[in-house]
């Protein structure tokens, strides 16, 4: 049997029973855990923890070095969190298969983020301010269907996350995807015309699109306002002939305030022409 001991910059495994030839074993003295909530276990015994530059993940048995999960792709957000002042929380969604990871302080501004372990991905989380998880619990039953994540919420109710929902506790999702960027021509010096746009959605709320072109990648993502807009109900929906020019586009697809359920995108097709070379 083992025993791991985590300190803030270091790594240790206890194996055996001290008083009976059982040894102290060091795995790393470079890594370590932020907080004593800070870590997480799987079903197959993997330990993961939050440790200063990112998430690291310690194989059953504890006989090799910690490896990282997010060294590359963490957040700046989620480096050298100060934990004098908040709550560090990281909890395994075996529903889900990641990781929510929080870092709350007695009031204000948070940070919430969930990590897919299928693809390794940073999602940010929001929140009402209110409602900030403080406190998380994995809820193991005997039915699988009964297994769950627990938030202790700002406002002391107890929260879960619930697949298909289409409000989050009555209000509505804030929900968005960018499609993009797209060259409007095929290369980066050459322009294009967004003839058509044609959205197909699966079952569920209607959504809001909108369409923003630009010069360059950067211009068409960093612009505030769109090019032409429009609405994608369920199914197949009518061609929107835009008609814009230029060199990269943005296809922004957001939930509505009024939506009541979920929604989800079979597919997007952006018909282009050429329009000649870049004008400067």
């Amino acid at each position: 049997r083992e025993l791991w001991v985590l300190g803030s910059r270091e790594l240790w495994v206890l194996r055996g029973d001290p008083l009976l030839e059982g040894y102290l074993a060091n795995l790393s003295k470079e890594v370590g855990i932020i907080g004593h909530l800070a870590w997480t276990l799987t079903p197959e015994n993997v330990l993961y923890f939050m440790s200063r530059d990112g998430i690291y993940g310690l194989a059953p048995g504890g006989n090799s070095y910690p490896f990282p999960v997010s060294r590359d792709r963490i957040p700046r957000e989620l480096q050298n969190i100060a934990v004098s002042n908040r709550s560090v929380n990281i909890q395994y969604s075996a529903e889900f298969h990641g990781i929510h990871i929080f870092a709350v302080p007695d009031d204000g501004p948070y940070e919430a983020w969930w990590l897919d372990l299928r693809t390794g991905g940073f999602w940010r989380e929001d929140y009402k301010t209110a409602r900030a998880p403080t406190a998380v619990y994995s809820y193991e039953s005997l039915t699988n269907d009964d297994n769950r994540v627990i938030f202790g919420c700002r406002d002391r109710f107890l929260r879960t996350p619930t697949a298909g929902s289409g409000t989050d506790d009555g209000n509505p999702f804030d929900s968005f995807v960018d499609l993009g960027p797209i060259y409007m021509n095929g290369k980066g010096h050459m322009q294009g015309i967004a003839r058509e746009l044609i959205g197909v959605m699966d079952s569920g709320s209607s959504v809001d699109w909108e369409l923003r072109v630009g010069r360059s990648a950067y211009e068409a993502a960093s612009k505030e306002t769109s090019d032409a807009r429009g609405t994608w109900r369920p199914g197949l929906n009518r061609t929107a002939r835009p008609r814009r020019r230029g060199t990269s586009a943005i296809i922004r697809i957001r939930g509505r305030e009024d939506a009541v359920d979920p929604w989800a995108m079979e597919s997007v097709t952006a018909v282009t022409i050429p329009a000649g070379r870049q004008r400067v």
